[in-house]
């Protein structure tokens, strides 16, 4: 694995399955190059599939739009029992700036509440923990 690669996959979506997107296409009984007509690039997508990219918040939550899912159901947990803070706000195709404006701070100290373990995920949303 190259460093390119590692850069992108820490900037992709955290636990992305390729092997979930092909069940999820499978499923669909659709193919990469049918998610075109949803404005997706087939290109990119086959590389999701083939693990040399993986998507960003926004193309997380338009990829699972178009296939009539979940952007968790084309993650794996990272965890191996629940969904991470960082998954669940991919899977709503939020940034880290637009997670920030929710609870009223910068993206960049978003990153750093996230990451140290001080937000959660409630039903209602993003929030701070004490």
């Amino acid at each position: 694995m190259t460093v390119a690669t590692t850069r992108l996959r820490q900037k992709g979506a955290p636990g992305f399955s390729p092997g979930r997107l092909a069940g999820a296409l499978r499923e669909a009984r659709l193919d990469a190059a049918d998610l075109r007509d949803a404005g997706l690039n087939s290109n990119l997508i086959n590389k999701f599939l083939r693990n040399e990219r993986t998507p960003s918040p926004k193309m997380l939550a338009r990829v699972a739009s178009a296939l009539g899912v979940s952007g968790l159901d084309l993650m794996d947990p990272e965890d191996g029992a629940d969904y991470s803070v960082r998954q669940r706000r991919f899977s709503a195709g939020m940034t880290t700036a637009e997670a920030g404006r929710t609870i009223g701070v910068s993206g960049v100290t978003y990153a750093r509440l996230e990451s140290s373990g001080c937000i959660q995920w409630k039903s209602g949303g993003l929030s701070r923990t004490s």
